[in-house]
């Protein structure tokens, strides 16, 4: 009987440990991922970065109805998939004052640039070497998605691959296209 009230005390203070410890790391993992996680309608972080072609963009600068950011990697069979809806995309919309910034993360130009020509992209591309463009946006897999309005603020984001009809909804929800 003695020996059985031990047993059942020690287990009622492992359990309470256990639960302790699970809320600590509940509270400061899960909940400070959620209070730092880029949330939708927050105002899109600025950056300024030179295109492979070496020209300036400065997110903050460009007034469009809506920019559609992808952050993405050559090595990513996702992001190489989706890279033709984009390229679609980018076409259809280009003169109707949606841009596409495609974001590298980094890779070396020559990478880059070869992976460009394969796939015969038009849309700006630029590098973003020390991952700090992609810090900022809390990037956390690749490929990652924005939709940002002409106010500047992050209307949608996605991660994982995006495909045209997803990218035609977004850009319906901005813009009476």
């Amino acid at each position: 009987m003695r020996n059985e009230r031990r047993f059942i005390t020690r287990m009622l203070i492992l359990i309470t440990l256990f639960a302790a410890v699970t809320y600590a790391v509940y509270e400061g993992v899960v909940k400070k991922e959620d209070k730092n996680n880029i949330a939708e309608n927050e105002l899109a972080p600025d950056f300024i970065l030179n295109t492979i072609n070496k020209e300036k963009i400065q997110l903050s600068k460009m007034k469009k109805d809506g920019i559609i950011i992808n952050f993405w990697g050559t090595w990513c069979e996702p992001c190489q998939r989706e890279m033709s809806a984009f390229q679609n995309i980018y076409k259809v919309y280009k003169e109707k004052d949606i841009e596409i910034i495609s974001i590298n993360s980094q890779e070396s130009e020559i990478a880059v640039k070869n992976f460009i020509k394969e796939k015969n992209l038009s849309f700006p591309v630029v590098i973003d070497t020390n991952g700090q463009i992609g810090n900022k946006y809390q990037v956390t897999t690749l490929p990652a998605t924005y939709l940002i309005d002409s106010r500047g603020k992050i209307i949608k984001k996605h991660a994982g691959e995006m495909n045209e009809n997803m990218l035609e909804q977004w850009i319906k929800q901005i813009t009476n296209l």
